[in-house]
């Protein structure tokens, strides 16, 4: 992610630099995540792989220091500067980024009689 924010400053064209600007105000864990789930969803064989990855990355982030302070420096004291964790993209760890892909508690599944249990 940090080439990918390099590589845009390095680009005369003011959108290619609003888009760095913008990019640097986000969260870097979830930066890190997104960039990874993107990548990773290439290699999937199913759908039902590619929403099984984003229940997960989704639970995680549900738990996330960094969801709850962007509500807060949004939404709640409108101060519009949330303190990530990690602070920087260069402070993400691979661990930080694996955490998101863990299985959650709960895993999706798909079988038709599960699903149509409850209808």
């Amino acid at each position: 992610m940090a080439d990918i924010v390099a590589a845009l400053r390095r680009q005369d064209a003011t959108a290619a630099s609003d888009a760095a600007e913008m990019i640097a105000t986000r969260s870097p864990v979830a930066l890190a995540v997104t960039l990874r789930a993107v990548r990773e969803a290439v290699k999937l064989d199913t759908l039902e792989d590619a929403l099984r990855q984003e229940y997960r990355v989704s639970c995680a982030a549900l738990r996330s220091h960094d969801l709850v302070e962007g509500i807060r420096a949004q939404l709640i004291d409108k101060d519009r500067n949330p303190k990530w964790s990690p602070a920087s993209l260069a402070a993400v760890s691979d661990a930080d980024v694996d955490a998101y892909f863990a299985p959650a508690g709960h895993e999706l599944t798909f079988d038709e009689d599960e699903i149509c249990a409850d209808v």
